[in-house]
């Protein structure tokens, strides 16, 4: 099924409050047949919500190509569930993501998610094949049949000089092909609702799927953010640090808080909630269980 036919399907819910769900995980660095084994097991626990797809994250540069397209196919063989391969362009020639696209589609893969990937620290005018994630979408809409989910940036891309620039690029993307955006984490509903609103008077009517990344540990959460661009209030930093030196109380209280974070977002009807799991699924559930 392509993902505008799962986001579509959410259309005609009966319980309009009950998004399509879906997760990211990522593919072990360190041991990887055993504790991708062991993370098969634990992605059981949430098979109960009938998550639309489980999505696969992809090293810099490609570093877990081979890691992050067997995770897949684990997910897909073991779990029976629907993969989603993320997939950056910067550093590969064309041929490359030819070769690759035919090997994802050989093994039955539907789905991926194309990204620019970062430029590799300290390259001065590098030239590459793809410069942008929307020459990416183009390609793979050219040579292969892939259902295609890009990002969006409900606090804009941190290279973009201003959000209007922002929102251009995306529609770049959908113009080219993309059927789903997924948007980066953030911590405050009324940036995604402003986000929802400029893509709307752009022109974009794909679904937008709002991204969430459960609070588990401030220090964890703090660092991501810095490194993505997205921002932390003020109100919700003073919050969590009540709780720094405690990490079940932490996790309680950061549970409780993505747990608001994701009612409101059901709240407001949107199509789907795409969880950044950390590969913490006992947490995901506690979230979920709580959840409508």
């Amino acid at each position: 099924m392509k993902l505008k036919d799962i986001y579509k399907l959410s259309d005609t819910r009966t319980d309009k409050k009950k998004p399509v769900i879906s997760f990211e995980v990522f593919p072990p660095k360190e041991d990887f047949e055993e504790k991708s084994t062991k993370l098969i097991d634990e992605i059981e626990c949430i098979k109960k919500f009938s998550p639309a797809f489980i999505s696969v994250t992809y090293g810099a540069g490609g570093s877990s190509q081979e890691n992050s397209l067997e995770l897949a196919m684990k997910i897909k063989q073991q779990a029976g569930l629907i993969p989603m391969l993320h997939f950056t362009c910067i550093g590969f020639s064309r041929q490359k993501v030819l070769n690759y696209l035919k090997t994802i589609e050989n093994a039955g893969i539907e789905h991926i998610l194309a990204l620019r990937g970062d430029i590799p620290e300290g390259m001065k005018n590098p030239i590459f094949d793809f410069k942008y994630a929307n020459e990416l979408v183009e390609f793979i809409k050219a040579h292969s049949n892939l259902s295609i989910g890009v990002a969006g940036y409900p606090e804009k891309h941190r290279e973009a000089v201003n959000f209007d620039e922002d929102i251009d690029n995306l529609k770049r993307k959908v113009d080219a092909g993309a059927e789903v955006i997924i948007t980066q984490l953030f911590y405050n509903n009324d940036l995604f609702f402003r986000f929802i609103d400029k893509t709307q008077k752009a022109g974009i009517n794909i679904p937008v799927v709002p991204g969430v990344m459960p609070i588990l540990s401030y220090k964890q959460i703090d660092k991501i953010t810095r490194l993505c661009g997205a921002s932390i209030d003020e109100s919700l930093k003073n919050y969590l640090l009540q709780h720094e030196n405690d990490p079940d109380s932490m996790a309680k209280a950061g549970l409780e808080f993505s747990q608001k974070q994701c009612q409101q977002l059901a709240d407001a009807e949107v199509r789907g909630i795409h969880l950044y799991s950390l590969n913490k699924f006992k947490h995901m559930v506690t979230l979920l269980e709580n959840l409508l």
